[in-house]
C-alpha cells in the first residue's frame, strides 16, 4: 500500500450556508520529479534548500558539451541521512545509488537530474538544511 500526506481545511458554518471542506494531496514522488534548476555558472553551481522527512529533491542542469560531474553534499547537521540517489540521463535512464559525493562522467549532452534524499538502509527519516554543490569540468 501507499500513503499520501493530505491537507484538510475545514469551513465552518458560519461562514456559508453549508459546510465545506477543501482537501490537498501531496504526492511526494511527483515533487521528487519536479526539478530545482541548478544555474551553472563557469562550470559550477550550488543550491541550498531545506528537506522534510521522507521527502527527495530532483536537482537538475544540462550539460551544454561538459564531459565530467563532481557533486558533494554538505550539511549544517553532521548527521544527516543524506544521499545522492539517483542520476537521471537525458535519455530517460538513471544510475545510482552514491553516497554524499559524486564523481561521474557525463556520456550524453542534454537535462539531467541529481536526485538527493535519504539512505533508508542506513538510519531514520532526516529532515534538515542542506547545500549540493557540482562542478563540470569538459
Amino acid at each position: 500500500y501507499s500513503t499520501r500526506p493530505v491537507s484538510l481545511i475545514i469551513v465552518g458554518r458560519e461562514y456559508g450556508k453549508s459546510l465545506n471542506a477543501i482537501a490537498n494531496t501531496v504526492n511526494v514522488e511527483d515533487r521528487a520529479l519536479a526539478k530545482i534548476p541548478l544555474e551553472i555558472h563557469d562550470g559550477k553551481a550550488s543550491h541550498t534548500i531545506y528537506k522534510e522527512k521522507g521527502e527527495s529533491a530532483t536537482f537538475g542542469f544540462n550539460t551544454s558539451g561538459y564531459a565530467h560531474l563532481y557533486g558533494k553534499l554538505t550539511s549544517p547537521d553532521s548527521l544527516a541521512n543524506i544521499r545522492f540517489t539517483q542520476i537521471l540521463m537525458p535519455d530517460g535512464s538513471a544510475d545510482g545509488p552514491f553516497g554524499r559525493e559524486i564523481d561521474y562522467d557525463l556520456k550524453q549532452d542534454g537535462e539531467y537530474g541529481l536526485i538527493v534524499g535519504e539512505n533508508m538502509m542506513a538510519g531514520d527519516p532526516w529532515e534538515g538544511e542542506f547545500t549540493v554543490e557540482v562542478v563540470l569540468t569538459k
